[in-house]
């Protein structure tokens, strides 16, 4: 790769919420770039029905935001740290309540912005977890210019440029 940088992202999620009483959030933070990310923090904003209790790692809280100082990430990493919250007994049942998380620093490495993966194209990440080279892979059409990179252990192994024919495209 010529790019040579840190790509975060960030995902908050519990298995499921219940009024009145402690549930816990897991909070799963990655670099998916070749450079590490240092001074990486996490900004969380939960539900006015939401109250944080406590954090398996330390945080700040500024005018209704929760800071997660995590320090450097190492590149092709993840991490997780988990949160308990209570849910208010005000809370109706089947309410949906909201987290937004975000992570920093966003940075822009080759026209990527690398907080929301946008280009100046329709980008789209397909992870495999296992992959057997007998069987074959299927893209749908996309509205760009698409490409498919293969990255076995994170290491760029091979990348293939393909046109758009508005068909599904088989590889092999």
């Amino acid at each position: 790769l010529s790019i040579y940088c840190p790509i975060l992202e960030v995902d908050i999620s519990t298995s499921l919420l219940r009024r009145c009483f402690s549930n816990i959030f897991t909070v799963k933070y990655c670099n998916y770039g070749n450079a590490p990310s240092n001074n990486t923090s996490i900004e969380l904003k939960f539900d006015s029905y939401l109250a944080v209790q406590n954090s398996s790692i330390p945080y700040t809280y500024q005018g209704g935001i929760y800071i997660f100082n995590i320090g450097a990430v190492a590149p092709y990493t993840c991490g997780t740290f988990n949160i308990s919250t209570l849910v208010s007994c005000s809370s109706a049942l089947g309410d949906t309540l909201c987290v937004n998380a975000s992570i920093y620093p966003t940075i822009t490495c080759g026209g990527v912005d690398t907080m929301n993966f946008q280009t100046n194209y329709d980008y789209c990440r397909i992870v495999i977890g296992s992959y057997d080279p007998n069987e074959k892979i299927l893209l749908r059409p996309m509205s760009a210019q698409p490409f498919f990179a293969v990255h076995p252990d994170s290491v760029l192994e091979y990348q293939i440029n393909f046109q758009n024919t508005g068909t599904d495209t088989a590889f092999k």
